[in-house]
């Protein structure tokens, strides 16, 4: 996910630039579970604290100075500094989007780091005036720190090769002249709808128009995405092709 992502370079780079402080890595898995694994540790300031019996935070991290995370479901540690990374508030900007489920959720979720967080994190201006908009929260307990680009996002040079193995592999059409590219979940929230609404209408006026590829794992409410499609009689134009790691 963009979140696990985020985390996970965030984890890479600190060890980059900081071999001083002691860094303790938090993950819940279960004994003998098979499904998670952990990642490689990136220096030797680092740790995994892994907690496999379901204890409380305090038993398994002890004594902390800050306590970082981007999860909004962990209770607060009853030491140290609680530090809340928040990416979006789309829960109450978009309630639509949201099975009633996930709604009750995010908002129960979001309200007990919002009592609890020294700081907030967020990743845009947006976000953060959505937390003073929906949530009342002070500008002062706001930080905005922007996300960075991952190594592996670079021009990569031409090579035939790959491009024939990546079109036998997703089963897709000649692309030499171009396409448009979606990445991310399908969910509603993601405004797919209306991203095939307005592919469709270009269609309409060029025929010979730019294929669309859609690359993503399926989330909640995504089958009107796939219904609009054959609706529209566009599915030798629109390639669902999944998650692509």
């Amino acid at each position: 996910t963009g979140i696990g992502y985020y985390t996970l370079n965030l984890i890479k780079h600190l060890a980059k630039i900081d071999s001083q402080n002691e860094y303790l890595l938090y993950s819940c898995i279960k004994p003998f579970s098979r499904s998670k694994r952990l990642p490689p540790l990136p220096g030797k300031n680092f740790r995994h604290k892994v907690n496999r019996f379901n204890s409380s935070l305090d038993r398994v991290l002890g004594k902390l100075d800050v306590f970082y995370t981007s999860s909004h479901d962990l209770p607060r540690l009853k030491t140290g500094k609680f530090v809340v990374a928040v990416h979006d508030v789309i829960h109450r900007a978009f309630p639509q989007g949201h099975t009633q489920e996930t709604l009750t959720r995010s908002i129960e979720e979001m309200q007990r780091v919002l009592k609890y967080a020294d700081k907030l994190i967020t990743v845009s201006n947006c976000t953060k005036t959505d937390l003073m908009k929906w949530y009342s929260v002070p500008e002062e307990r706001i930080k905005v720190i922007y996300q960075g680009v991952g190594e592996e996002f670079y021009p990569m040079e031409k090579s035939r090769d790959l491009y024939q193995k990546l079109m036998t592999k997703y089963a897709l059409p000649s692309l030499t002249s171009g396409y448009l590219l979606y990445v991310g979940t399908i969910e509603p929230r993601k405004n797919l709808p209306n991203l095939i609404k307005a592919y469709h209408i270009i269609k309409t006026q060029e025929s010979s128009f730019y294929p669309l590829i859609i690359v993503g794992m399926k989330g909640w409410i995504y089958s009107e995405v796939f219904e609009l499609v054959k609706k529209l009689d566009l599915e030798s134009d629109v390639f669902f092709i999944g998650y692509v790691p």
